[in-house]
């Protein structure tokens, strides 16, 4: 046994060593203020920092501590880790050589809440708080609870709350009361509120200055002055490879030296130096690499090529130190929702590119767990920082929505059956579609002349190019190489949006006409006209809320089922001439519907949504109303454009932007619909319905052709 030498545990008449030496057990002392000497330690400070977390995610009493670290430390045992030679077993598995039973942990989190019955289950049901197994009992199935008088007690028969139940005024009413009880029981007054992700130290001062590892759960936060916050705009030539790769270069010493690609290199004048080439031997870009040691370095995109670390992965970062990313905070300085776009000059409303106010918890092989910059992690392990913000339902935050579909992506509407019609027109709600890239830049160029102040077709053709570079991989072997792909064109298509104030719209779309279907299914979610109506008709008999909204992009979020590439256009910059891999499921191919289609019904059905028997795209789900009211909720699906019907629709939207992003940030009433005008009106006796008419889009049209023509001293005639 390792102590750290404390006199209560190593004196000559110490208790302690009378036990030691009655059960035979060697001692040995750690030396004096050296705690890491004991491999314990760092657990034990690992263990404390989760019950901190604990404490301010839930909401929990801190002198519940008794019962929260026993429950975290139970769950570090089951769970596997890389830490201390474990090679991926529990801690228990690597002790008793078995493998242990976690059945008891998988039905309630820390500080849940439950519902419990007392003799032998027979009392009524009572609202209390999870507060682990308790695993002194004799029977296996007994937990510790948080009753409604603040002290626990142990219960056999415990059932959590439901979703469905919490959305409930009485169960509402009944969680705010016990809160209060709490309160009052333990003397925290935050207990009454929803705990803030991160404290206010002030607050809890006396910790601070006495618990190293509380100071250190809140205070530090590693922070690379090197990586500024996010402020560069995007261009063709942002999506550059190379950033952020690791390789060991040569430097005339023993041994190659650990290095990492940090930026590109500009002239005097801003401009990036040098240009891409599809042979690497004649790409002349030029970045700035920095050594372990701090140094740093210009070197050229061939002789970055050539000295590639052999540790890396196939797209040049480095994977072998982080393990997972376990948590996240932010503080006042985040930007909200309410202040998450911009208005450039010319009045078009952008994201704002921002990544301040974030901190990110990661956990390393080794064990340890430590807070950095959001900055830093997204510099760091894009990949991995975007997957773990859309399981954790914050893709949609200011800070990640501007980048996280470089990483993870989710996009592209089906492409429209009148393909054939649309490149025969020339105007579009008097409007003018370009059918080329060049055509759009020619047309900007025109009203910039002309002085006309109207948004530019280049800013939307960017605008797609930054969501969709993501779905392309540069292939640099040979084309005849390529064995199964076939080849298809991808260009740009051009619309404007009647329903988002006539806005121009860009899409990159995959010739798929060109190439051999694939086996899988090709369709897309199409509910029929004649179950919106339906839907609507039980909204009103319910009196429901309906809401409405659009994914973006929806198509790149699935992976491409097809083996494709193409040759890069002019949208691609200075990658124009290159060969792509397409590694996502574009607009335009055959098989996008299809994994699209299945990617959004997982997302639903996850939801607890399960699909009607007579229109799979209408999903229903039962549900309870406040006063205790049963019916189902609805989903429409038609495509990418999604409405819920529901007494709380927002509830299941929220759901949805867990996994995709959605257009404007937003949802709402709709007002269309399967290019229908949806309105809701009040009958004669005050009962609110919904009516369907294509009379907004017919006057819409009008009224744009009647303005172009008068602007050519035409009208049309009466």
């Amino acid at each position: 046994m390792i102590t750290d030498g404390s006199p209560e545990q190593t004196g000559k008449n110490a208790e302690f060593q009378a036990t030691l030496r009655k059960n035979k057990v060697k001692a040995r002392f750690t030396n004096t203020y050296s705690p890491n000497m004991n491999p314990v330690e760092s657990v034990i400070r690992e263990l404390r920092k989760r019950w901190y977390r604990a404490v301010f995610r839930t909401n929990c009493p801190r002198s519940l501590w008794n019962f929260g670290l026993p429950h975290f430390a139970k769950l570090m045992q089951l769970t596997a880790s890389n830490a201390a030679g474990l090679n991926g077993k529990t801690p228990l598995g690597a002790l008793t050589g078995e493998t242990p039973d976690i059945s008891q942990y998988l039905d309630f989190g820390w500080y849940d809440w439950v519902w419990h019955k007392q003799n032998a289950g027979l009392d009524i049901p009572k609202l209390g708080r999870f507060l682990g197994v308790a695993n002194s009992s004799s029977n296996m199935l007994t937990f510790h609870i948080l009753p409604e008088s603040g002290i626990p007690i142990q219960a056999g028969t415990v059932q959590r709350v439901t979703e469905p139940e919490k959305q409930t005024n009485a169960v509402q009413e009944r969680m705010r009361e016990f809160s209060a009880k709490m309160a009052n029981k333990f003397k925290e007054g935050r207990l009454q509120n929803q705990a803030p992700n991160k404290p206010n130290l002030e607050d809890w001062s006396d910790l601070v200055e006495n618990d190293q590892d509380f100071a250190d759960e809140f205070n530090r936060i590693y922070d690379n002055t090197d990586v500024p916050e996010a402020d560069d705009k995007f261009d063709p030539d942002s999506f550059d490879s190379f950033l952020g790769m690791e390789l060991s270069v040569d430097r005339g010493d023993v041994h190659p030296m650990h290095a990492r690609v940090t930026k590109r290199l500009k002239d005097h004048r801003g401009n990036p130096i040098g240009t891409a080439h599809e042979k690497i031997k004649l790409d002349t870009r030029m970045y700035e690499v920095e050594f372990i040691d701090g140094s740093k370095q210009a070197m050229s995109a061939n002789l970055i090529a050539e000295n590639m670390f052999a540790t890396v992965d196939e797209e040049g970062h480095r994977h072998i130190i982080l393990d997972s990313i376990i948590d996240y905070r932010k503080t006042d300085s985040a930007i909200g929702k309410e202040d998450a776009f911009v208005i450039s000059r010319n009045g078009n409303k952008r994201r704002r590119e921002t990544t301040k106010g974030w901190e990110i918890l990661a956990q390393w092989k080794d064990g340890t767990t430590t807070w950095h910059k959001l900055k830093d992690i997204k510099d760091s392990y894009p990949v991995q920082l975007a997957e773990f913000a859309i399981q954790n339902g914050i893709q949609e935050e200011p800070a990640f929505a501007w980048w996280i579909d470089y990483t993870i992506k989710k996009k592209n509407r089906i492409i429209s059956k009148i393909k054939s019609k649309y490149w025969e027109r020339t105007h579009k709600y008097g409007i003018r579609i370009p059918k080329t890239v060049k055509e759009a830049l020619e047309i900007d160029t025109e009203n910039e002349a002309a002085g006309i102040d109207v948004p530019k077709w280049w800013d939307a053709i960017m605008t797609e190019m930054k969501n969709v570079r993501i779905a392309f991989e540069e292939y640099e072997g040979n084309v005849e190489d390529l064995i199964g792909y076939q080849k298809v064109k991808c260009h740009i298509i051009f619309d404007v949006k009647l329903g988002e104030n006539f806005r121009r719209k860009a899409r990159l779309v995959a010739g798929g006409h060109t190439t051999d279907p694939p086996s899988s299914i090709t369709y897309s979610s199409v509910v029929s006209r004649d179950s919106v109506r339906i839907a609507l008709t039980l909204a009103a008999l319910n009196d429901l809320d309906v809401l409405g909204c659009d994914i973006q992009n929806a198509y790149i979020s699935a992976p491409c089922r097809e083996k494709i590439y193409c040759i890069a256009g002019q949208e691609f910059g200075s990658d124009a001439g290159k060969i792509m891999i397409i590694k996502r499921a574009l607009y335009g191919l055959k098989s996008s519907g299809a994994a699209f289609r299945a990617m959004l019904a997982n997302c639903i059905w996850d939801l607890g949504y399960r699909p009607s028997k007579a229109d799979p795209d209408v999903w229903l789900k039962a549900a309870t109303k406040g006063n205790g009211h049963k019916y189902y909720e609805m989903i429409l699906c038609y495509v990418d454009d999604v409405i819920s019907i529901s007494e709380n629709p927002m509830r299941a939207i929220e759901g949805i932007k867990a996994v995709f992003k959605l257009k404007g940030d937003k949802a709402e009433v709709p007002e269309m619909y399967l290019g229908a005008g949806i309105t809701q009106v009040k009958t004669a006796n005050g009962t609110k319905c919904w009516t369907m008419t294509s009379e907004k889009y017919v006057q819409s049209a009008v009224t744009n052709v009647e303005a172009k023509l008068a602007n050519e001293g035409q009208r049309l005639p009466l």
